[in-house]
């Protein structure tokens, strides 16, 4: 049975943005991730082996961004969700990527993005 797993709000600090300023210093970056698979094995075992696991798949993330540097948001967009896919069992996921403070009068501004196997 498919199934979507949501991420909300990941906090990672990470350099990203073309401004001078803005290379020197990290600043903090939220992702929201959410992915589908066949979770089917999971759930008539309840077998965390048979389950895609989130927590090693954030680890995974913060660690492969924290030492990158990006200039745009669609380019981290896509880079997470590279890290995302790498699982073959996900047949489908998307991320959003928060940058804060990115344009004055602004919460945020976000890019989303998704790919399908």
């Amino acid at each position: 049975s498919m199934t979507t797993i949501q991420i909300k709000k990941l906090k990672i600090p990470i350099i990203v943005g073309t401004h001078p300023d803005e290379r020197k210093k990290k600043q903090e970056v939220l992702f929201d991730i959410m992915f589908d698979y066949d979770a089917g094995g999971a759930i008539k075992t309840d077998d965390v082996a048979q389950a895609v696991d989130y927590e090693f798949l954030v680890q995974n993330i913060i660690s492969e961004i924290s030492n990158s540097q990006f200039f745009l948001i669609e380019k981290l967009a896509d880079f997470v969700l590279g890290v995302v896919m790498r699982d073959q069992r996900i047949q489908k996921a998307a991320v959003t990527v928060y940058k804060l403070k990115a344009v004055k009068n602004t919460k945020n501004i976000s890019v989303y993005l998704s790919r399908e196997r």
